[in-house]
């Protein structure tokens, strides 16, 4: 009820507008006898003030600014007035105020009583808070229902559409995913929020949207983030124009978003269920666990992957810094979404840091290759909505399926030697390894230590915190800065060690060959299994 409309109540027929005409669509939610101007301790929005002005008897011009100021950011709807013995009209600074606030003053006869305004102004609030709850109960068995059928979310639309005469989309933020009651309406390329000022009858957040289409044209819709526990990001977006809901409606609204959070708990429960089964079959693949040929067979059957004569495998390890680790699933989440929407067929094994993809391919064409993966990655890693994060891409080489362990023990190898050092993001494929081949094929660690410079040796020996600053200073290709950054050493410090290196070891960083050595021992050291 506007302040308009509340003219029309019999005890408000007779008032008369004395100033603040501009606000008479103010909407009114109760009402009040003004005693004392302490307003900010129980004003509350919407609400109606009945008063004699004997409360704003002793206040200075002001205070009474003040008050009024206070009146205005609280949101009250209106003030009515009665002309009684201590003032016979609106003094004039009130009427001012009220002009420049927009708060109708009205004046109303000697003879009516506060009582009557507050018996019908009330009174009017409780019959339309009982039409809007038995509307919200109505609406509520129709969603519990709709909810025993177990309905698609097609079917959620529809009956959003009968009920507003509007059509609806429900968009999947995350996988670009939508399903709308008209295909011609959802069919938006981008979609422009910004969020509504909350209502009372509002539990969700409300966005204005502007929808944009491929053709140019762009229309106003009302959109409502719809939460969830999974990470992801999904929106009901009601194509609505210009027009506006009633609180009849945001009811409505209300139901149908808590139907759209049960449905997304159901999808997440199931897509948990086949995610547990489907990543442990993949581990079981690459860690050769399958007993027979027929099995492996099977297993790639019901994985959808075998149709392919050529299997690869795609480790990607991900870091974060230590105050970014709490959104770790979150990065891991978009990285398995981006690598799954440029490839759908892949076949995953998560964990902890790693996400290992299974890929199979009709042809060495088909292959996984670092100039696809890294710049998907690379995009990734630049997104506004994830925190900063580096990642190691290992690509095995191709086999038949029966060599899955195998590729898998490529990729490993890659992140062995690799994923200790991610100052930068690096894509590496097995093949381009090089050198490094001749130290993963070493079958025991004396043979592997046999391939360390004696002075390197004896340096990891007699002082193992001097050998990481060389290993780290050469993986940064002598940047004292970046090395310090990486140990939280001054600069100078690492400048100081690798002298005292130099001169004790004769270990030169500066000499080609021992900084190949170097290099080569930290590596090896990291198939050891130790941290240089």
């Amino acid at each position: 009820m506007t302040v308009s409309e509340a003219m029309q109540l019999a005890s408000l027929s007779a008032a008369r507008v004395v100033a603040g005409q501009g606000g008479l669509g103010n909407a009114i939610t109760g009402a009040m006898v003004l005693e004392a101007t302490d307003i900010e301790n129980w004003g509350r929005e919407g609400q109606l003030l009945i008063t004699s002005f004997y409360a704003l008897r002793d206040l200075t011009g002001e205070e009474l600014e003040g008050f009024f100021a206070k009146l205005s950011a609280i949101g009250i709807s209106g003030i009515v007035f009665k002309a009684e013995r201590l003032v016979n009209s609106a003094p004039p600074a009130v009427t001012a105020l009220c002009g420049r606030y927009g708060i109708p003053l009205l004046e109303i006869p000697k003879e009516v009583k506060y009582e009557s305004i507050l018996m019908d102004v009330l009174g009017q609030m409780l019959d339309s808070n009982l039409t809007l709850l038995n509307h919200f109960f109505e609406v509520h068995h129709q969603m519990m229902a709709l909810a025993l059928r177990q309905p698609t979310v097609a079917e959620i639309l529809r009956y959003l559409k009968n009920a507003l005469h509007a059509d609806a989309t429900f968009l999947d933020n995350g996988r670009d995913r939508r399903v709308g009651s008209d295909p011609a309406q959802s069919a938006f390329v981008r979609i422009a929020l910004e969020e509504l000022a909350p209502d009372r009858y509002q539990h969700y957040r409300y966005c204005q949207a502007v929808l944009d289409y491929d053709s140019g044209f762009s229309a106003a819709a009302l959109a409502v983030p719809v939460p969830s526990s999974d990470g992801g990001s999904y929106t009901l977006v009601i194509h609505n124009g210009p027009r506006a809901f009633d609180p009849i409606h945001i009811m409505t609204i209300e139901n149908v978003v808590s139907l759209l959070q049960m449905e997304i708990l159901k999808q997440n429960a199931i897509d948990q269920k086949l995610f547990i089964q489907n990543n442990n079959a993949v581990h079981d693949l690459l860690g050769g666990r399958y007993p027979s040929r027929e099995r492996v067979d099977g297993v790639l059957a019901e994985l959808g992957l075998d149709r392919g004569t050529h299997y690869q495998v795609l480790l990607v390890s991900v870091q974060l810094s230590p105050q970014e680790e709490p959104r770790r699933a979150q990065v891991m989440l978009a990285v398995r979404r981006q690598v799954k929407s440029a490839w759908p067929g892949l076949a995953y094994f998560e964990n902890n840091d790693q996400i290992i993809f299974l890929h199979s391919c009709a042809g060495p064409a088909r292959l996984l290759r670092p100039q696809e993966v890294a710049p998907l990655l690379e995009e990734l890693s630049q997104k506004d909505t994830l925190p900063p994060f580096t990642y190691l891409a290992a690509l095995s080489q191709s086999g038949d399926r029966y060599a899955i362990p195998a590729r898998n023990r490529e990729a490993m190898d890659i992140y062995r030697l690799f994923g200790h050092h991610r100052g930068e993001s690096q894509c590496l494929r097995y093949e381009d390894l090089g050198a490094y081949k001749l130290f993963l094929e070493a079958e025991t660690p004396a043979q592997l230590e046999g391939y360390i410079d004696p002075r390197v040796l004896r340096l990891r020996r007699e002082a193992p915190d001097l050998l990481t600053t060389l290993v780290v200073l050469c993986e940064n290709n002598l940047s004292y800065q970046k090395t310090a950054r990486r140990l939280f050493l001054h600069p100078k410090t690492v400048q100081y060690r690798a002298a005292r290196v130099q001169q004790s070891y004769g270990l030169d960083i500066h000499d080609a060959e021992d900084f190949l050595q170097i290099l080569l021992a930290g590596k090896i050291l990291l198939l050891l299994g130790e941290h240089p």
